[in-house]
């Protein structure tokens, strides 16, 4: 499942790295989203970008970790559905950033969500960003579900 989540992810970034100028916004789902191309060279929010041996290094070591996690509750059977189901999208978002920083020098993002708030409105993720986010919900409910 964390495989397909990653391959999918790489596959999005792929089109939206050939296909999407850097300036351009198309409008998706009746204009809610945009879909862009931004370069974020640190982490979330730009943070470290002018470290980016140091961002690829923590990146590289919570994609392990989370990895790691993830294959042992595969094999525990305390570990329940959500937990594995959060560690999984983790899994996959951990890695495909992490994959980006290694093979471009940084991370594509590409979707935003349309908002009079310019902050909002500035705001550029990807799927794994989400694969994260969601990921780490979901994993957190199925901790607390023992």
């Amino acid at each position: 499942f964390a495989s397909l989540l990653l391959l999918a992810e790489l596959l999005l970034k792929g089109y939206v790295e050939n296909e999407i100028s850097l300036k351009e916004e198309r409008k998706l789902f009746g204009g809610k989203f945009l879909l862009r191309k931004v370069y974020n060279r640190g982490m979330a929010l730009q943070f470290q970008e002018d470290h980016p041996e140091r961002v690829k290094c923590f990146s590289l070591a919570a994609a392990i970790g989370v990895t790691f996690c993830f294959l042992v509750s595969l094999f525990r059977r305390k570990s329940g559905f959500l937990r594995k189901l959060g560690l999984a999208l983790m899994t996959a978002g951990a890695w495909g950033n992490t994959a980006d920083r290694f093979l471009r020098g940084y991370v594509v993002d590409y979707l935003a969500i349309k908002s009079k708030n310019k902050k909002v409105r500035k705001l550029t993720f990807n799927l794994s960003d989400l694969y994260l986010a969601i990921g780490g919900l979901t994993s957190l409910l199925g901790k607390n579900k023992r």
